[in-house]
């Protein structure tokens, strides 16, 4: 925890770091018990996620798998319980607003002494907790897992009933704050995606032309000081420094490598499930990909927004997709006659403007959600260590 309050009158140091001297520090296990009572055979089947705690499971966006047999031996959880999960070391311990059954996998935590369900929702979420989970783990086949016994060593803050109310009404008017933005987020997205379908749907005036009018099998290589570019399905094709997650350097020479332009498209292996990536990058791509290269007048924002549709995706890409032994492959051979929209020019722009006005509401409105969760994320580090105090 912090040390911004060291040595500050009304503070003490403690195994947690320096907090207020009327709280405590308590074990897990001395305010959570373990909990295991099993389905009574008449209660709704309930998942744990990590971004929305523990929801009935008709909620989940994600198709899941429905449990084969019976469901005995369920547990059941109660609204304001916690719940252990495989995967608690990465995003912490869930809280659950529904009563109903998890699967026996998980642990239920049951409060033992009183205290504000929603403080300790904020707490068991903080970088504090879950990297105290992390020292607690045990390692099994398939991931990780947190027993009941590690959690309950470790130690915990326990202000004044009071103290607790308070900060969990603060941080919920934040979480209240994000929600709105998620679902506002959530609407502008299902807005453009309904404005793609009528917008790419074929009118008369446009001309059906074959894929390979309008764009070529475009192949130069020999240019290894070219920056190293990588094919995203989220971000188009970017710099592969920019990737979040770590990439393999290739071995051996770049003079394999294809150039592509800026606005020139890419056939990736994975495009089948994504649509086709657009570049707003020069530099040089790995040879398993194809660069497309316009070979007519067009918009490309119109195309860029078009080969991501999900009509382009349904009606064009799945008719040239060909097996492969680990996924499937789209060659430009079986794409090239393909015959694909080409709107009048003017109609193209129109149509890239609106999309693109879309995404810069989209992409406000995702800066604003990402500035308040760090902005939450702050005030729960000063908040729960106590830097601010909410009971005067």
């Amino acid at each position: 925890m912090t040390d911004k309050n060291a040595n500050k009158i009304g503070y003490k140091k403690t195994k947690l770091g320096w907090i207020p001297e009327d709280w405590d520090v308590m074990k897990s296990g001395d305010l959570f018990c373990n909990y295991s009572k099993k389905n009574n055979g008449n209660e709704e089947l309930l998942s744990v996620t990590q971004d929305k705690g523990v929801i009935p499971r008709t909620m989940v966006e994600t198709r899941i798998a429905m449990p084969e047999g019976s469901t005995l031996s369920y547990k059941l959880v109660e609204k304001g319980d916690f719940v252990i999960s495989l995967r608690s070391f990465q995003g912490g311990i869930e809280y659950s607003k529904y009563r109903g059954i998890v699967s026996p996998a998980y642990t239920i935590l049951k409060n033992k002494k009183n205290i504000a369900a929603g403080y300790y929702k904020q707490w068991f979420k903080s970088s504090e907790f879950i990297a105290r989970l992390r020292v607690a783990i045990i390692g099994i086949r398939d991931g990780k897992q947190i027993s009941y016994d590690d959690f309950s060593m470790i130690p915990i803050c326990y202000p004044s009933l009071n103290e607790q109310e308070k900060i969990a009404e603060v941080l919920s008017c934040w979480d209240n704050g994000i929600e709105v933005l998620e679902k506002l987020l959530d609407k502008k997205q299902l807005h453009k995606k309904a404005l793609e379908q009528i917008l790419f749907n074929e009118k008369k005036s446009w001309q059906l032309l074959r894929f390979d009018s309008i764009f070529k099998d475009y192949c130069k290589k020999n240019c290894p000081d070219e920056r190293l570019l990588s094919a995203t399905q989220e971000n188009g094709v970017i710099p592969r420094d920019m990737l979040n997650g770590k990439v393999m350097s290739p071995d051996g020479t770049l003079s394999g490598y294809k150039l592509i332009d800026i606005g020139d498209f890419v056939i990736s292996l994975r495009s089948f499930q994504g649509g086709i990536e657009y570049s707003n990058y020069r530099g040089i791509l790995s040879p398993a990909y194809t660069v497309l290269k316009s070979i007519m007048e067009i918009n490309k924002d119109f195309y860029k927004y078009f080969f991501k549709s999900y009509r382009f995706i349904e009606k064009y890409l799945s008719i040239s997709v060909i097996g492969i032994r680990d996924g499937k492959q789209i060659s430009y051979s079986d794409l090239s006659s393909v015959k694909i929209p080409y709107p009048p020019i003017d109609e193209q722009q129109k149509i890239a403007k609106v999309l693109s006005n879309c995404d810069e509401e989209i992409r406000l409105l995702d800066k604003k959600l990402e500035m308040l969760k760090l902005q939450k994320k702050g005030l729960m580090q000063k908040l729960l260590t106590g830097e601010i105090r909410v009971n005067a």
